[in-house]
């Protein structure tokens, strides 16, 4: 989840609509994917919320058959774009193991500066992780 939020927020949600070819089209993309809430943990960015309910079984497979209705978004190719960047990158890390993905998070300053040894629950800046990997 990590991963994903803070790559799509870098690229896409940095998109002007303002600027360039696309200032007269109705193409906007949303700032984020979803409302972020991660701590860093010891093994990297975390969202509290879904990983408890990930561990007490409470979260359910979306059904992108029906991706419209859960998207605030009109434009069918806005869609298509998000969905296509998602599928990139869980594609791009569904293959790393465990701790390579692990490696990889505290890479990001966004976590490494935040991140104190024997503290819980470290509230990231979603507005630094964003900056930090633009």
């Amino acid at each position: 989840m990590y991963f994903v939020w803070a790559f799509y927020a870098a690229t896409y949600g940095n998109v002007d609509t303002n600027e360039s070819e696309i200032k007269d089209s109705d193409v906007s993309y949303p700032e984020h994917l979803f409302e972020p809430n991660f701590e860093a943990w010891k093994y990297g960015p975390v969202d509290p919320d879904v990983w408890e309910n990930n561990n007490g079984g409470n979260i359910e497979p979306v059904n992108l058959d029906n991706v419209d209705s859960l998207i605030n978004i009109s434009n069918k190719s806005v869609i298509n774009d998000i969905l296509s960047f998602v599928d990139d990158m869980i594609n791009q890390v569904k293959d790393v193991n465990d701790f390579g993905l692990v490696n990889r998070s505290h890479e990001d300053s966004a976590w490494r500066d935040v991140w104190k040894d024997n503290f819980l629950h470290i509230k990231m800046d979603p507005a630094e992780i964003k900056k930090r990997l633009c």
